[in-house]
């Protein structure tokens, strides 16, 4: 019997597909670009709110294809099932070969789903990334606006928290963006922010900011407090009369005074000489009053607060950590502060084994306590702690390094005074990083060489050497003989600007770039000081930008 042949038909196929290849297409990229144009379509029907349909054109897509499961990731998106679309979208973002449009919206639906879920550092993150698939100026202006929509809404806290999460640029652009429109001075701080990011993709959306435009998205809207106090009587209560303190005060009222100089502000400052105790306070406090004091500030010490006198309203020099109180804001210099500089130091780095060299000291015990319980907020990895005498000797030192050596340290955390560490110093390893708090950067004499490659804490008056802003208030404090008065010296110049906030703008939240760091203000009036790592180096100190 005669069997037909299947030749005939197999030569018409691979002619077709010569025909094909000759012309540039192939069967694969057909049906590639059948799968692209339904995916476009069913995108654009799910942009338009046509859940229905999209679903049709979802049918439509082969189920194993990356564009099925993305544009079911999509629907999830649009509909809230924020576990549907990560299950559906993250491994996907891997996928290099997704056509552009299909990669923004994958982003942009990732984007939307950390935002619901509260993830802000990933929604920033996602939203940054759809940017780079867009090419409509149209809609990377929306991008633009969204993101400020998702910034605008968080507090400094939040703001300064996200920052320590990425090293991105561009993400770190736009947090530092939120920031620059929560300080006190919301035009400066823009300008600041123009020129310190040139290439940022949010430049026009900076430059074309204005602080209406800036209140008007925001759901704590920042606040722009200019430095200035009506005509009136600043009152200090400090121990201007202890041995022991009266310089530290004097120092602080020097840079009140150098401040409101530098803004050409007419206040006087009246000076009552604190004895330490709640009555002398209280009736100081009164006198001031009756003198025609507008502002006060004051106590310092913490035997001074009564708690049951809530009709005072004063700043104090107190750290808000350790004197929270209802009626009396505190914004003083604060170990808390140190050791949450320390710490974010270390979470930046990765950093798990941390071990302690302190000495027995009250100020070092105080030093350790304060860090322990910023690092139990962070990580509980315990912490190893080795103390030694103030007056160590040479052979403590010896077994001081093979106590170090026997440790997984992956950073030294130092809580000595400058001689004490300098004393150290020989007998540590290289090899380790080492960090202290403010407390080194006292070398009475003693070259930065000491502690070379020695990082600290402190504030930027003794460690931002090249701010041109701080020229008139170095000048001001050359003659005041440690850099510890000199701390005092530029809390007095930023309490200027505490208490214009405190007068302008109370019950709004707000930030301050000041001498003694960026003074964060919550809604209570309560401050915050975030301060920056520096370390020495042969012949100076610098600031650290590890």
């Amino acid at each position: 019997m005669y069997r037909k042949s299947n030749v005939m038909p197999r030569v018409f196929l691979q002619i077709a597909l010569l025909i094909l290849s000759f012309g540039g297409i192939s069967l694969h990229s057909v049906a590639a670009s059948n799968v692209e144009e339904t995916f476009l379509q069913g995108q654009h029907q799910l942009e338009q709110g046509n859940i229905a349909q999209a679903h049709v054109s979802l049918a439509r897509l082969p189920s194993q294809s990356p564009y099925a499961k993305l544009f079911a990731g999509n629907i999830a998106a649009k509909q809230g099932d924020i576990d549907q679309t990560f299950l559906l979208l993250l491994p996907l973002q891997s996928n290099t070969q997704l056509i552009r449009p299909a990669a923004a919206s994958l982003h942009a639906s990732l984007g939307s789903a950390y935002e619901k879920q509260g993830a802000h550092f990933n929604a920033l993150d996602q939203k940054t990334r759809y940017e780079t698939f867009l090419d409509d100026p149209a809609a990377i202006e929306r991008n633009h606006a969204d993101i400020w929509r998702l910034l605008a809404a968080l507090s400094i806290e939040d703001l300064i928290a996200l920052r320590g999460e990425s090293t991105d640029t561009i993400i770190q652009g736009w947090i530092d963006l939120g920031l620059a429109a929560k300080q006190q001075n919301v035009s400066a701080s823009v300008n600041v922010w123009v020129n310190s990011y040139a290439d940022h993709p949010a430049l026009t959306f900076a430059n074309s900011m204005t602080i209406e435009e800036t209140a008007e998205t925001s759901t704590t809207p920042p606040v722009a407090v200019p430095v200035f106090l009506q005509d009136g009587i600043i009152a200090l209560i400090l121990p201007f009369d202890d041995v022991t303190e009266g310089a530290k005060a004097e120092a602080f009222k020097s840079g009140l005074q150098a401040a409101l100089a530098v803004k050409s502000l007419p206040n006087e400052i009246r000076t009552y000489s604190a004895l330490g105790d709640q009555e002398s306070f209280a009736d100081l406090y009164a006198l001031a009053k009756d003198e025609g004091a507008a502002y006060i500030i004051g106590p310092m010490t913490q035997a001074e607060l009564n708690p049951n006198n809530n009709n005072v309203q004063a700043l104090t020099l107190l750290d808000s950590a350790a004197a929270s109180s209802p009626y009396l804001q505190h914004g003083g210099l604060s170990l808390t502060d140190e050791a949450a500089a320390i710490v974010n130091y270390a979470s930046r780095n990765a950093i798990q084994h941390i071990s302690i060299l302190a000495s027995d000291s009250p100020q070092a015990q105080m030093q350790v306590a304060a860090f322990v319980a910023a690092w139990k907020t962070k990580s509980d990895q315990a912490v190893n702690i080795i103390t030694v005498p103030t007056d160590v000797k040479f052979r403590t030192l010896l077994e001081l390094k093979d106590t170090l050596a026997a440790q997984p340290n992956e950073i030294l955390l130092l809580a000595l005074s400058a001689q004490e560490a300098i004393k150290v110093k020989p007998y540590l390893d290289i090899s380790i990083p080492t960090v202290g708090f403010s407390s080194l950067n006292n070398l009475q004499g003693e070259k930065p060489v000491a502690l070379h490659a020695v990082r600290f804490v402190d504030i930027p008056f003794l460690t931002d050497y090249t701010n041109a802003d701080f020229s008139t208030y170095r000048d001001a404090s050359a003659a005041l003989g440690s850099n510890e008065l000199k701390r005092w010296f530029a809390l007095g110049a930023d309490y200027l600007a505490l208490l214009a906030a405190k007068s302008n703008s109370p019950g709004n939240e707000m930030m301050i770039t000041g001498l003694t760091g960026s003074l964060v203000i919550d809604k209570n009036g309560q401050v915050k000081r975030q301060l920056p790592l520096a370390r020495f180096t042969h012949d100076s100190v610098v600031l650290d930008h590890h």
